[in-house]
């Protein structure tokens, strides 16, 4: 899913932006996000576990609705043919 996800808005960006727009951004990013990291680490974390523990909570409640959505057939074990 994530992977269709990243496709998907691979494919997004790519109809707006050129390829050597995303490929200099990507560039830039690459270089400055590690920087930012180090010098703001706990605060990203504190944001990522907070962040991460919201997507965990909603994504129990959306598989136990999707999970009890499917049908399940029972079959009686001594059937007569």
């Amino acid at each position: 899913m994530q992977v269709v996800g990243f496709l998907w808005l691979l494919s997004v960006l790519g109809s707006v932006i050129s390829f050597f727009t995303l490929a200099y951004i990507g560039t830039i990013l690459s270089v400055t996000l590690p920087a930012l990291y180090n010098k703001y680490e706990e605060q990203v974390d504190r944001c990522a576990g907070t962040i991460q523990r919201s997507f965990s909570r909603h994504y129990k409640i959306v598989d136990e609705n999707v999970m009890n959505r499917i049908p399940r057939s029972v079959v009686p074990k001594d059937k007569p043919m």
